[in-house]
């Protein structure tokens, strides 16, 4: 794990050398961002890039460049406290985290200097990427070595739902934990209407079956209890609503749902 001073180091000079107004390593905890650590971004910069990037489209944007994997970069023409014409967005593997860059304009040598910068970041990141194989409810237990906690629950269920989308494509989805009689939405991926959600699981039918059977719940749309999905934020291009229980023993725990195309 790279310690602060070592991030800004290399925020530093990747920054001299392709000559950008500042640049940050951002993270996605709990649903919103923060400024991990920077370079040259001001006091009054900080919270505005934290505002812009906490924008539903710019939210969902950032997630896809996550998703993807891939470098990309938007106008920043509306937010004129973050000092740039544009924001580039480098994310780092296997991690909600990606390594921002305000400039005016970024050549393909210096965009691809960034991709190595943060290539190399990789391997030092606060936390190992969830395998595949891994149990959702094991990855909940991700020691945060940057806390006097064993354990930081908010920042771990968002990297264990991060892992999981990596493996399957979804429009949309959120990770609740159980607390007596209601899940709470603890994390969620390109559904801010979702966030801190408490859902009563015996007023919902299909939380209430899936509770009780300890099953995934499946709904296409079209189906009878489309209209029983207890959110919204749903498209119109939606298909499938899925809802898996996270089980320990014959206890539910907590619960993952998603939706998709298809």
């Amino acid at each position: 794990m790279p310690t602060k001073p070592a991030v800004e180091y290399q925020l530093k000079e990747a920054s001299q050398l392709t000559d950008v107004a500042w640049s940050a390593l951002v993270e996605r905890v709990a649903g919103k961002w923060r400024v991990v650590t920077h370079y040259h971004l001001g006091k009054k910069s900080q919270p505005a890039l934290v505002a812009f990037l906490g924008k539903v489209e710019v939210d969902s944007w950032l997630c896809g460049a996550l998703s993807g994997g891939q470098s990309r970069s938007v106008s920043l023409a509306e937010a004129n406290d973050i000092r740039a014409e544009r924001l580039f967005a480098f994310p780092l593997h296997g991690v909600s985290q990606v390594v921002v860059v305000g400039a005016g304009q970024l050549s393909s040598e210096s965009q691809r200097l960034w991709r190595l910068v943060v290539s190399g970041m990789h391997g030092e990141t606060e936390v190992e990427e969830v395998s595949a194989s891994s149990s959702v409810a094991a990855s909940l237990l991700v020691p945060d070595l940057d806390s006097e906690n064993p354990y930081d629950l908010p920042r771990a269920l968002d990297r264990a739902l991060t892992s999981f989308i990596r493996l399957v494509s979804v429009q949309g989805a959120w990770l609740a934990v159980r607390r007596g009689d209601s899940l709470e939405v603890r994390a969620n991926w390109n559904a801010a209407s979702c966030a801190d959600l408490v859902l009563s699981i015996d007023s919902h039918t299909l939380l209430r079956r899936m509770s009780r059977n300890l099953t995934p719940m499946v709904v296409k749309r079209g189906d009878t209890l489309w209209g029983e999905i207890p959110h919204k934020g749903l498209k119109s291009n939606t298909k499938l609503w899925v809802c898996v229980p996270l089980v320990i023993g014959q206890r539910l725990i907590g619960s993952l749902a998603l939706w998709r195309t298809s």
